[in-house]
């Protein structure tokens, strides 16, 4: 993603759910089931730099990304670093 793009953030419950409509994952859920969700997702901005999760912590969280740039970090047990950064739009 150019860094001059701007990302239009989901505003209202509206956007969310057209969001959440064409995302694969919940693109057979039917339309009510897309509104109840949406209404229970919190929306999030992060910071650059800003963790969204970190590894071994336990997830009790699923994350749909609207968009941004996002790396991700992983540490062997050895101490090395793997890194892979990757821009989604929406």
């Amino acid at each position: 993603m150019n860094p001059d793009q701007q990302l239009r953030e989901p505003r209202s419950a509206a956007d969310c759910i057209a969001f959440l409509a064409k995302t694969d994952l919940f693109s057979d859920l039917s339309r009510s089931d897309v509104e109840s969700l949406a209404q229970n997702m919190e929306v999030r901005t992060l910071a650059q730099g800003q963790f969204l999760i970190r590894q071994d912590e336990p997830g009790d969280s699923l994350y749909a990304v609207f968009g941004g740039r996002l790396q991700v970090t992983n540490e062997t047990p050895a101490g090395r670093r793997f890194r892979s950064t990757s821009s989604v739009r929406e």
